[in-house]
């Protein structure tokens, strides 16, 4: 699914709107062309945006048929939204029937660096264009490569401290971010993601609606099941749902309960803040992420030493069953003719 959102129909005069659309223009992290592009590059850039013109596939003036009127930075997505006024009526129809779905974003760069990718530095968007095939598939974003042509070898500052760490962690980041509407399930609704469940939330959304299931999932295994861990959401009375006791118990998978969940250490503290919302959204208060590993340790060695006694008293059983036929079976006789 793209990220327009059709909302108002105006009538038509010359050069008057016919459409508003709104939508995600771009996101940080790295594009399939290792394009990185840093939350503090776009923060900047953002007001650039706004008044720029919209093009079809970024060809040129005559191609224009829209005008941005806003942007502004979205710390949850970690993106820029734009709105935009749409002037050309089958453009507006195409859109309204789901025939385009995407955008690309034009900028110009100060200065290209070269590191683990291309960071673009100082950046100035140009426009913004209706475009068929992403670049960025989480966004539905197309980026413009002309952006990245020649790079600029003679860069004139070093990145500050830490911010290569800061870039690197951005483009690991495997913590699902959900971009589906759902609703809170009645807090005593049971928990279970039976494959039957998987197979269901596929049929109805697609690996998106699977993939806003779950906490964590791997990008390069993004059509496989194999792929996604930490479930919570699924399909209660025909709607999809968060349901508390699945996300207690993917807390409780993420802390080391029941074996623990395979994920990179680096990921464990975005699931954790990812959960900690749905606690939030619940009314509970969500374990300290420090004092919360020590926590279920505990709970889990508590659920081994219970089972560890149910063992123990299991076999004391059989002990005693196999002593007392031993002390109260009565003597065989056995008779020798001399």
């Amino acid at each position: 699914m793209g990220k327009y959102i059709w909302f108002e129909t105006f009538e038509k005069t010359q050069l008057q709107p016919v459409l508003k659309v709104k939508g995600i223009a771009i996101k940080a992290g790295m594009s399939r062309n290792y394009n990185i592009y840093l939350e503090d590059e776009l923060k900047a850039a953002v007001k650039s945006l706004i008044g720029k013109p919209m093009y079809l596939e970024h060809v040129d003036v005559a191609n224009a048929i829209g005008k941005i009127t806003n942007a502004w930075w979205d710390d949850k997505e970690k993106a820029i939204w734009y709105e935009a006024e749409i002037y050309d009526d089958e453009i507006a129809n195409k859109i309204k029937a789901g025939l385009i779905q995407h955008v690309s974003i034009a900028a110009d760069y100060e200065i290209l660096e070269p590191i683990n990718g291309k960071i673009p530095h100082g950046l100035q968007f140009t426009e913004l264009s209706l475009v068929a095939v992403p670049g960025i598939p989480e966004t539905n974003i197309q980026v413009v490569e002309r952006l990245f042509e020649k790079m600029n070898q003679n860069y004139a500052h070093k990145f500050r401290e830490g911010e290569k760490e800061k870039m690197e962690n951005q483009v690991k980041e495997k913590v699902v971010k959900h971009d589906m509407d759902y609703v809170k399930a009645p807090e005593d609704t049971p928990w279970s993601f039976t494959a039957e469940e998987g197979n269901k939330i596929l049929e109805k959304y697609g690996w998106k609606g699977y993939r806003n299931c779950h906490a964590w999932y791997d990008p390069d295994k993004a059509d496989t099941k194999a792929g996604y861990k930490l479930p919570h959401h699924k399909i209660v009375n025909g709607k999809f749902a968060v349901v508390w006791r699945g996300v207690a118990a993917a807390m409780a998978a993420l802390m080391g309960a029941r074996g623990g969940v395979d994920i990179p250490a680096s990921d464990r503290k975005g699931v954790y803040n990812h959960l900690a919302k749905h606690y939030e959204e619940f009314g509970r208060e969500p374990p300290t992420y420090e004092n919360a590993k020590i926590q279920f340790e505990i709970e889990n060695l508590n659920e081994k030493l219970e089972a560890l006694t149910d063992e123990v008293q299991r076999i004391s059983h059989k002990v005693n069953l196999i002593m007392e036929n031993l002390l109260f079976k009565k003597p065989r006789t056995i008779k020798v003719k001399l």
